[in-house]
């Protein structure tokens, strides 16, 4: 009997830490909805030039990622994301729904942000590598840096 208590306040924790999680989530997705514009940029470690900087543009409605110029590919693609605000630095992993050249369909990124007022970081790794851990830029990292466009 002790056991199945035991197993009971165990699964009620888990419960209600997920709960937690996804109220977390929920905050910083809603916080994140809006147009984006990029204001700096790396890849592979070298600052992107400034009319690719210009040229991206992330638009965040509800868990869809619209992006012009998109995450270190030309041209426009789509991402749903998965936000884990409660790691550190907060994670986040997307899935490719829709690119230009077709070439980044269906494949995963995994990432990770930071949200402070108007300002959006987010820094990915190419489909299949480890996660970054900081906000810094390296072979197969893109580092983002976005400000909030007004309305």
């Amino acid at each position: 009997m002790r056991y199945f208590f035991s197993l009971l306040a165990v699964g009620c924790f888990l419960l209600a830490t997920n709960a937690a999680q996804d109220d977390l989530a929920k905050k910083d997705i809603s916080s994140l909805q809006g147009i984006w514009q990029s204001v700096s940029g790396e890849e592979d470690g070298k600052a992107m030039p400034e009319e690719k900087v210009k040229a991206n543009k992330l638009t965040i409605k509800d868990n869809k990622w619209t992006f012009v110029e998109g995450i270190g590919q030309p041209g426009a693609g789509e991402v749903t994301t998965k936000l884990n605000p409660s790691k550190k630095p907060k994670e986040l992993d997307a899935t490719s729904v829709l690119q230009v050249q077709g070439k980044l369909d269906g494949k995963d990124f995994h990432g990770i942000y930071s949200i402070e007022g108007d300002t959006l970081k987010i820094c990915v790794t190419e489909p299949g590598a480890k996660r970054p851990t900081e906000f810094k830029g390296g072979k197969g990292v893109v580092l983002i840096v976005f400000a909030r466009q007004k309305k």
